[in-house]
């Protein structure tokens, strides 16, 4: 007789039931709470804060001196564009002289 109802019972329903046992025994970790974490003790904590403050002074020393490099490189380009700027000019007035004297001479 209890065979008789069993057999009776859809495919469908016996596998639910099966799957919802599965389920029961091994839930899906969408179901399962997840695991804690352990938590930091406060000297780790503390330790990792302090390699963090660290890492970023040496950073921050390290962007400061890039940026130092390179105003000294930019006012060592000025100056030398200044000087050669000079020269340039020295040249053009003695060029200038020059064409003066010539000139005076061909007066005379």
């Amino acid at each position: 007789m209890l065979l008789k109802k069993i057999k009776s019972i859809p495919k469908e329903i016996v596998l639910s039931f099966i799957l919802g046992l599965h389920f029961l025994k091994f839930s899906p970790p969408s179901i399962r709470p997840a695991k804690k974490r352990p938590r930091r003790t406060k000297a780790e904590r503390e330790k990792k804060e302090k390699e963090k403050k660290e890492k970023e002074l040496a950073e921050k020393e390290l962007a400061e001196k890039a940026l130092a490099e390179k105003a000294l490189a930019e006012i060592a380009k000025a100056e030398k564009e200044r000087k050669e700027k000079e020269i340039k000019e020295k040249e053009i007035k003695e060029r200038e002289l020059a064409d003066i004297v010539i000139a005076e001479k061909a007066k005379k």
